[in-house]
């Protein structure tokens, strides 16, 4: 058996769920009955921490009260309202699947299968809008869980290579009458107690379970995958001016930071002065001419696998017709309205010293 001897799997189900209902927080999303919103609030709280999604979820539902009113929005708007969140593919597949539902007749499929047919559904946000909305009984399996179960079983393998075995664990203890709220105490637990660093073992119900904590080794569970270094990049990009409007590119849907608006340009090459980048990045992807002026700012930005220094190069137009060679569209903007598309977060850190040019 998987379950810790000392605490047999219905005893361990039972006293999670009693410090559940005891200690749970309170959440705008939690006992709704809405399945939009469990399914908006789990998209949301991929990646990102509860207290940075919560004015986000706040901010949204006012915009977009109900599936149908993201699915008639542009997606412009729906990344504008994402803005800052990060991991923008969520934003672009819960937009089509919205629309896809509303053309399906408007509701929000009950069973896994269905839903797993929409895009951007996979198995962890299947299971949990399932559990918590419908009551369907199937377990939840995050980075959370991922560590809970881990310590308390002392698995030799990292989360990954153990994905089966995780899995038939949280089968064989979830709550078949409270599926939902089983899983949210998993999630919970693994958040505010058994954290990553210093897990708070003398409040956890079901310490007496976790072979980790009898041999004090907490901190090597979950086993770790070795990290490769994370490349850096340096990037060169155009703040290019025609008199009192500036230019702005729209990057393709599809891959990083799909969809969202920024300021042309692209890597410099080894041995490039970022000004000769820059000619060279806005010619290729633009077929335009610039004057380069100077460098207005350096900004350093770190993604989840590589980080860049971006370059920021005060430019103005000199001549051609813009054609599109990477970018899916352009627009020359004035200043005030940059605040009204949607751009990276590594973007917004140059506003303000675009500002001070002006």
């Amino acid at each position: 058996r998987q379950v810790a001897t000392s605490m047999s799997s219905k005893l361990l189900t039972r006293k999670l769920l009693e410090w559940y209902d005891q200690t749970k927080r309170e959440m705008p999303w939690r006992n709704q009955g809405d399945p939009y919103r469990v399914w908006l609030s789990e998209i949301m709280l991929q990646q990102t921490q509860v207290t940075t999604v919560i004015d986000y979820y706040h901010r949204w539902l006012k915009r977009f009260p109900s599936i149908k009113d993201v699915a008639s929005a542009s997606i412009d708007e729906v990344l504008k309202y994402w803005e800052g969140l990060g991991y923008y593919s969520r934003a672009r597949n819960f937009h089509q699947s919205c629309q896809q539902i509303i053309n399906d007749g408007g509701r929000i499929p009950k069973g896994l299968k269905e839903f797993e047919s929409l895009r951007g559904v996979g198995p962890y946000i299947a299971a949990a809008v399932q559990s918590i909305a419908f009551n369907i009984p199937v377990s939840v399996v995050d980075g959370n869980v991922n560590r809970v179960v881990s310590r308390l079983n002392t698995y030799k393998k990292t989360p990954l290579k153990n994905k089966k075995a995780i899995q038939s664990f949280m089968d064989q203890i979830l709550d078949q009458n409270r599926p939902g709220d089983f899983n949210q105490a998993m999630m919970d637990l693994g958040r505010y107690i058994c954290k990553p660093r210093n897990p708070l073992c003398d409040e956890c119900p079901i310490s007496g379970s976790c072979k980790a904590h009898k041999i004090s080794a907490e901190s090597s569970y979950p086993v770790k995958t070795t990290k490769k270094p994370r490349p850096h990049y340096d990037v060169a990009v155009g703040i290019i001016w025609d008199n009192q409007k500036l230019l702005i590119t729209k990057r393709k849907e599809d891959g990083l930071l799909g969809g969202l608006w920024e300021f042309p340009g692209g890597k410099i090459k080894k041995k490039e002065s970022a000004l000769k980048a820059i000619k060279r990045e806005i010619k290729e992807e633009l077929s335009i001419q610039i004057k380069t002026k100077k460098i207005i700012t350096k900004v350093d930005h770190h993604y989840s696998h590589f980080s860049v220094t971006i370059n920021a190069i005060h430019c103005l137009y000199d001549g051609g017709a813009i054609k599109l060679n990477g970018p899916t569209d352009y627009k020359w903007i004035e200043l005030p309205k940059l605040s009204l598309y949607a751009f990276p977060k590594a973007s917004t850190k140059l506003f303000k010293s675009i500002e001070a040019l002006t």
